[in-house]
């Protein structure tokens, strides 16, 4: 599945970055924050770019938004502001990296790749933790899904939602849970975002997998003649 980098830019009709959909990326360009927003919780995004100069909110303004969301998506600040203090305020208000303009694309492309690598898991130096119940297993260290022999590609913020179900099997759990399991913070989330979010999970691996229990919210329940096979290993 190839890797998802959303960039907040201010020109509309920009086309600078569309370059890196041949280097095998997916790129979502947006034009103001809510846009934004909306991406990155229905679609996930594993780099974020962002201009520094943005009419109305701040460049700066925006990271530290966004980190309120998502406290580990890297984040990649472009702006042809080159003073010391502006940078490091950048840096502390949760950017990755700071690049001014101009900019060779070689090197903000050798910079997308490193924040990418960083974020990607080594399962040899992590400890193993992985769920299987019934026909299907999770693995956190790699995020990889499978549900019978198929492997099932989620987003990001799809694979903390069933993670998090697998993880408490048996128990319902209401929408504000979840969605504090999703954002990693207690931002208030509209009803259905988390039932478009299970319904996409439904379809992706079966529809009976997940549970609505009315009134309260979703679970999870381990098939009765499948019980032997659930296995919750760390070392």
């Amino acid at each position: 599945m190839a890797q998802r980098i959303l960039i907040l830019n201010e020109c509309e009709a920009s086309q600078s970055f569309q370059y890196l959909v041949g280097e095998g990326y997916t790129v979502m360009e947006v034009t103001c924050f809510d846009e934004l927003k909306e991406v990155l919780f229905f679609d996930g995004a594993d780099l974020i770019v962002l201009e520094l100069e943005l009419q109305g909110l701040s460049g700066i303004d925006i990271c530290s938004d966004i980190r309120v969301i998502d406290a580990t998506v890297p984040i990649v600040i472009i702006s042809s502001v080159t003073d010391v203090f502006t940078k490091v305020l950048a840096l502390e208000k949760g950017a990755d990296y700071y690049m001014t303009k101009p900019y060779s694309r070689r090197e903000l492309l050798a910079r997308f790749r490193t924040l990418l690598r960083r974020t990607e898991r080594e399962p040899s130096e992590e400890p193993v933790n992985k769920y299987a119940i019934g026909s299907l297993e999770i693995c956190a260290n790699t995020m990889k899904v499978t549900y019978g022999k198929k492997v099932i590609e989620l987003t990001p913020i799809e694979f903390r939602l069933l993670f998090h179900l697998v993880q408490n099997k048996g128990k319902t759990l209401t929408r504000q849970e979840l969605s504090q399991v999703i954002w990693s913070t207690a931002v208030h989330l509209q009803r259905r975002g988390i039932d478009v979010h299970i319904s996409n999970l439904r379809e992706k691996i079966n529809r009976t997998f997940i549970s609505t229990v009315y009134g309260q919210g979703y679970r999870v329940n381990e098939p009765q003649t499948n019980n032997k096979n659930r296995k919750n290993i760390s070392h």
